[in-house]
């Protein structure tokens, strides 16, 4: 059975060697191991159903990684006190303690993890 993956993944077509199956690539394996990788992982498809392009592409240069502006500078114990507005919009709230964990509890009673905050949260615009 010819595939094409769409995302990296990992088989074995004899049951014993696993090897690794590069997403965008066009391979021929074993109807068995095609009908997991198509039904069941959804990781590829059938090649000569889809003509996709080459998806994955070695830039010639490096890609400078954007950063917001608005950043939560220093460690957690130092944003309590400070205001902050989700990136995807919505009203100002004030960090009110961080807890054993990383648990941040903010001024409308949510209960939030540090690694979340960190990602989608940023410094509210206070005039």
């Amino acid at each position: 059975m010819k595939i094409r993956m769409l995302k990296n993944a990992r088989g074995s077509e004899n049951g014993t060697t696993l090897k690794s199956f590069i997403g965008g690539k066009t391979y021929d394996i074993e109807d068995s191991l095609g009908r997991v990788f198509i039904e069941e992982m959804r990781v590829a498809v059938l090649a000569h159903v889809v003509n996709l392009p080459v998806i994955f592409e070695i830039p010639e240069k490096a890609v400078a990684i954007e950063t917001p502006e608005k950043f939560l500078p220093g460690k957690p114990r130092d944003w309590v006190g400070l205001q902050i507005t989700p990136m995807s919009g919505g009203d100002a709230v004030t960090v009110k303690r961080i807890n054993r964990g990383g648990k941040v509890v903010l001024s409308d009673g949510r209960l939030i993890h540090y690694s979340l905050l960190k990602r989608e949260w940023g410094i509210a615009n206070v005039d």
